[in-house]
């Protein structure tokens, strides 16, 4: 069931990965708790998996960056194009990789693993 029809409203969210440097590394957009996002990226993600080894570990690593709540006639399906358009336009700006669930006719699937 989409969030318009649960809560009233559709939402989105783009959030960023930093490294030690405070460096952006990756973006990735949800349409949930950014916390829900956060540990499927720590999940599937080694890249992600690899920023929170080490001695200086998680706080600070993780950042909303774009948040919004649209009603009326911005449901579900068009804050998902909003985002997927914020998360390409800050990753394209900054030159650093998108999450996104790797799709079979994906030519950057690869990049994800």
């Amino acid at each position: 069931m989409s969030n318009a029809k649960r809560h009233g409203a559709s939402f989105g969210a783009v959030y960023e990965y930093r490294d030690d440097a405070g460096k952006p590394r990756f973006v990735g957009g949800t349409s949930e708790q950014p916390e829900a996002a956060y540990a499927g990226d720590f999940e599937k993600h080694a890249g992600v998996r690899n920023m929170f080894e080490g001695a200086h570990e998680a706080p600070g690593r993780a950042h909303v960056v774009w948040a919004a709540v649209g009603g009326g006639h911005c449901g579900d399906v068009e804050m998902k194009a909003v985002r997927e358009a914020v998360c390409r336009a800050r990753a394209e700006r900054q030159q650093i990789r998108e999450l996104a669930g790797a799709k079979p006719y994906s030519r950057h699937s690869h990049l994800l693993a």
